[in-house]
């Protein structure tokens, strides 16, 4: 088994989580779902019954009630979109839910400290280029599964924590407008450097809209012959795993 914890989220809680599911499960590839109750944004949330069926193979974690912006809330609403969240998914799942995702990865103090006060045990963000986690309620990842275009791409490792070091390491991505070349190359670049933390997000509404599922299953396929390299978890396991080695 490698040292390299593999984790995977996907936002959103689209119908389209149901075909992916099925895709996660035929290569063996843990992940987190972040669901909200209802979507402003207009896309069809999943029903309680199919959420029951995800969680008894996948982490659920929150993703506010309506999946609006936090930052633009009053206090109240605020820290409404969040504790209820998770009154709300318990309830659905009949099990405890620890991790709560910002919505467009937008947040600020009073966020960190609702998401602490409602009892969740992490917190994700839509930071990318990242390979350690340093902290549970700012919980970082390393890249979209999404075709961004360059600019896209550039300004986020311009704008992530040490910026000069990402461009270092992940300059190649933009080199290339290939998802499928993108992906290979940050998994790649993870076992040479043999990083500590590996976390690929994305919506599988985008997924299906830019017809990606053939990138994706070929993508799941080569994790799946490389999986003696990794340690594939959810994302709630790498937090647990992260707060056990700096105990340690």
């Amino acid at each position: 088994m490698g040292n390299i914890n593999l984790t995977m989220s996907w936002d959103d809680g689209s119908l389209h989580d149901m075909r992916l599911a099925e895709l996660l499960s035929k290569y063996d590839i843990r992940s987190t779902f972040y669901i909200p109750k209802n979507n402003v944004e207009g896309i069809q949330v999943l029903p309680d019954t199919d959420i029951r069926e995800l969680s008894k193979q996948f982490e659920i974690g929150c993703h506010t009630i309506d999946h609006v912006r936090l930052n633009r809330l009053p206090d109240k609403e605020h820290d409404y979109q969040i504790r209820h969240s998770k009154e709300w998914l318990e309830d659905v799942t009949g099990g405890p839910i620890q991790g709560f995702c910002y919505p467009g990865g937008v947040y600020d103090i009073r966020s960190i400290i609702a998401v602490k006060k409602a009892g969740f045990y992490y917190s994700r963000t839509t930071e990318n280029f990242q390979r350690d986690i340093d902290d549970l309620f700012e919980m970082p990842t390393t890249l979209q599964i999404h075709n961004h275009k360059n600019i896209v791409l550039s300004y986020n490792i311009i704008k992530s924590k040490n910026s000069w070091k990402r461009i270092s390491d992940y300059y190649p991505i933009l080199l290339t407008n290939s998802l499928s070349k993108r992906l290979e190359y940050v998994l790649d670049h993870a076992l040479k450097k043999q990083v500590s933390y590996l976390h690929f997000w994305g919506h599988s509404w985008e997924i299906d809209q830019f017809n990606n599922w053939c990138v994706l299953e070929d993508f799941f396929k080569v994790i799946k012959e490389k999986s003696q390299l990794f340690n594939l978890k959810t994302n709630y396991q790498c937090a647990l795993q992260n707060e056990k080695s700096l105990r340690s």
